[in-house]
């Protein structure tokens, strides 16, 4: 792995070079020794520490499709309002489905 555990911080993005799936760090637990993540597709996985320093990985840039992990095709949603807010857009969707 290119990153030693120290530089890793929320919302970093990697790819598994085994499976090619690709996630992001949502959660970082120092005192428990484990990282969570959260994959393209909403799924969240736990690593410890020990077994992420093994696993095959590459930072990877976020997806520019960021509607992956919501359950909403682009359809359902209003891009072109969207755009014209203030603010993160991933924010956006969540307050409208949720």
């Amino acid at each position: 792995m290119g990153r030693s555990l120290r530089e890793i911080e929320i919302g970093d993005w990697f790819e598994d070079l085994e499976t090619g799936e690709r996630f992001e760090v949502v959660a970082f637990d120092q005192a428990g020794g484990t990282i969570e993540v959260q994959y393209f597709d909403g799924t969240v996985e736990e690593f410890d520490f020990d077994a992420w320093t093994q696993m095959p990985l590459a930072e990877s840039a976020q997806p520019e499709d960021w509607s992956g992990a919501f359950d909403a095709d682009r359809e359902d949603l209003d891009a072109d309002w969207l755009h014209g807010q203030d603010g993160d857009p991933v924010d956006e969707i969540e307050r409208l489905l949720y």
